[in-house]
């Protein structure tokens, strides 16, 4: 078998992590990767860290997006939610990709609606450059994997017979563990909505609640998480959301992610959202409150019945929005369907 020829497009803080990944993980499989990898990134990205000195020695830094991805047999996209659809029209526009080709989604962002109907990130880069595409989500914040500590990641692929060990063989380091699930649906919702929950352990942080209350949150968050991919993906593997995908990422977002940090910050400084991350986060948006407003968004169109099955996920909307005030979040924690 001819060595797989890969291309890594990238703007965010996980490049630097997945870049020395990917470097380690393909010279140690010659026999399954080509020896040099290719490395993309968009000319307005900032605050990652990446240099062509941090890369690893086998990492070829290119200046143009088409050049870049030409050729290569797997492409990795670890972009900004808001960018994937332009880059992959940009590529489809440009590029006849063979049917060899397949690509690899790292973007934890919002469902892409389709009127009452959900399509996730991974759905619309299929859609628009009609390969398959698997994705990588999990507990397995930047920094731990920058200091090498043992973590873990869940892989959700469409075919684990044709693409499971490859896949495996790509990501996997003495201490970051993958493992590969044929549910790469359930694999993507779990990295999108646990942002949401993250915000209401936020709010219980800010508002001082102990962690008897921090825990329903994740308990009730993880079974609102579960009923949402069951509406929509009735397939949906229960073991998944046990993976580091599921729980394990869950517990780590709603600890020290961005989500929870903007809002326990949102309660104790009684300032609008907007104020709130412009302050923390230099002006850009942390991902629990935008997805919140879209999932929201998704379930609206669909009626009223579909918004009271998930209190915890209105909630967040609400009070990121300013509809009510954050000590209403209990009184909608009241209402989840199996309290």
């Amino acid at each position: 078998m001819t060595p797989l020829r890969i291309t890594i497009v990238g703007t965010n803080s996980w490049v630097s992590s997945l870049a020395r990944i990917i470097g380690e993980t393909t010279s140690q499989n010659p026999d399954i990767f080509a020896g040099n990898v290719r490395y993309w990134m968009a000319r307005n990205s900032t605050g990652n860290g990446v240099t062509d000195s941090t890369l690893p020695k086998n990492m070829i830094v290119a200046e143009n997006l088409v050049d870049a991805c030409k050729d290569a047999e797997i492409l990795i996209f670890a972009v900004a939610r808001e960018d994937i659809t332009g880059i992959c029209k940009e590529l489809a526009k440009t590029l006849n990709l063979n049917g060899h080709t397949e690509a690899i989604s790292f973007i934890r962002g919002i469902p892409i609606q389709n009127g009452s109907r959900i399509k996730l990130v991974s759905e619309e880069i299929e859609h628009i450059l009609h390969i398959p595409c698997s994705v990588l989500m999990g507990a397995n914040r930047a920094s731990d994997l920058d200091s090498n500590t043992f973590c873990e990641a869940t892989v959700g692929c469409k075919d684990k017979k044709k693409s499971g060990r490859m896949l495996k063989k790509l990501f996997e380091t003495r201490n970051f563990r993958v493992n590969v699930l044929e549910d790469a649906q359930t694999v993507e919702i779990c990295g999108a909505l646990k942002e949401i929950v993250a915000c209401a352990a936020g709010f219980s942080d800010g508002l001082g609640y102990g962690d008897n209350t921090k825990a329903a949150i994740l308990r009730l968050g993880l079974m609102e998480i579960i009923r949402f991919a069951k509406h929509f993906y009735p397939n949906s593997s229960p073991s998944t959301f046990l993976e580091s995908c599921g729980l394990a990422d869950l517990i780590a977002t709603c600890n020290t992610g961005t989500s929870r940090k903007v809002c326990d910050a949102l309660v104790k400084q009684k300032k609008p959202l907007g104020e709130v991350e412009k302050t923390l986060l230099d002006g850009e948006s942390a991902p629990g409150p935008q997805i919140a407003k879209e999932i929201f968004r998704l379930m609206a169109a669909t009626g009223d019945e579909l918004p009271r099955q998930f209190p915890l996920l209105t909630a967040v909307h609400e009070i990121c929005s300013g509809v009510v005030e954050p000590g209403s979040l209990i009184d909608y924690l009241r209402k989840e369907p199996n309290c």
